[in-house]
């Protein structure tokens, strides 16, 4: 009876979440597609890469509501264990209402570790993509391609720091530029430029 009950609400739990996670989806899916189907169509985006926008799209939704997912399933599968008698039913067979609500607490320490990893490993470079599509295609956001980038910090290994106040993609040229050389925590040298350009194989200073 100790592991069948724990295997009962699991299965419980699961179907709720599962099923609130895909509504979720689906509703961000729909908002977004009403709001830039104009663009699409404007910029005359394929439905193959409006697809593959969408479906990179997913991973960032399924990020940002899965706790809202987990707590709607934890409710509901509370609510109608409530509804049904279970709950009196478990506490008749010896199954206090302190261990159905461990095993739903197991289960919401699960889905958060999976939401971290789900980020990290899918979530990240699947919106990257996604921006990629929507700076390509989409009307509104062509001109973040030839957008000046501003205020960069880029580690160069092992030992030196390049900042830039600014970088023009189309001229390949950054502005307001500082290089820190080290040595462990020490300063060594630096170097502290107004323009700095890219001439296809290195920077000129």
């Amino acid at each position: 009876m100790t592991g069948l009950l724990p295997r009962y609400l699991s299965k419980r739990f699961l179907g709720l979440f599962l099923f609130s996670l895909m509504g979720v989806i689906l509703l961000f899916v729909i908002v977004d597609l009403v709001e830039n189907v104009d663009q699409f169509i404007d910029g005359r985006v394929p439905a193959a890469v409006t697809a593959l926008y969408y479906l990179y799209f997913i991973p960032y939704i399924v990020v940002l509501t899965m706790p809202m997912g987990t707590l709607l399933a934890t409710v509901f599968s509370v609510g109608v264990l409530a509804k049904n008698n279970e709950i009196t039913a478990m506490k008749a067979l010896g199954y206090s209402f302190y261990q159905i609500m461990r095993t739903l607490l197991f289960l919401g320490a699960a889905v958060a570790v999976f939401n971290f990893f789900l980020n990290e490993a899918a979530a990240i470079p699947a919106n990257r993509k996604k921006d990629e599509i929507r700076d390509r295609y989409l009307a509104g956001n062509r001109h973040k391609l030839t957008s000046k980038f501003r205020n960069l910090l880029i580690q160069d290994p092992p030992d030196r720091i390049v900042s830039i106040e600014s970088f023009n993609p189309e001229t390949n040229t950054a502005s307001g530029v500082g290089i820190e050389t080290f040595s462990g925590n020490r300063l060594i040298h630096r170097i502290d430029a107004p323009t700095m350009t890219w001439h296809g194989k290195q920077w000129a200073i």
